[in-house]
């Protein structure tokens, strides 16, 4: 793990930040998704492959559906960056 946080000064402590951010996320998520259901649906379509949602007939809703997880997942791993920032002003 220490490998992967390794460009962080402190990486215990940009852990705890993101794991203190879940409130965060959990508000952004509800932004982006209306319920649970409509999460999990954007999971199914992200990791399904293309083909096949073309042949079911939801591939503009699988291409849409991934963007947004993919915007989603970035704006969380921002504001955890952002959260990590304002932890190593104060400790």
């Amino acid at each position: 793990m220490s490998d992967i946080l390794s460009f962080l000064e402190r990486p215990q402590l940009f852990t705890a930040c993101a794991i203190g951010g879940i409130p965060v996320y959990w508000m952004l998520g509800s932004i982006f998704y209306n319920d649970m259901d409509d999460f999990l649906d954007a999971l199914r379509l992200f990791f399904q492959p293309d083909w096949l949602s073309a042949l079911r007939g939801e591939w503009g809703d699988d291409q849409w559906q991934s963007l947004k997880l993919t915007i989603f997942i970035a704006i969380c791993i921002g504001a955890a960056a952002l959260i990590y920032k304002g932890a190593r002003l104060v400790f």
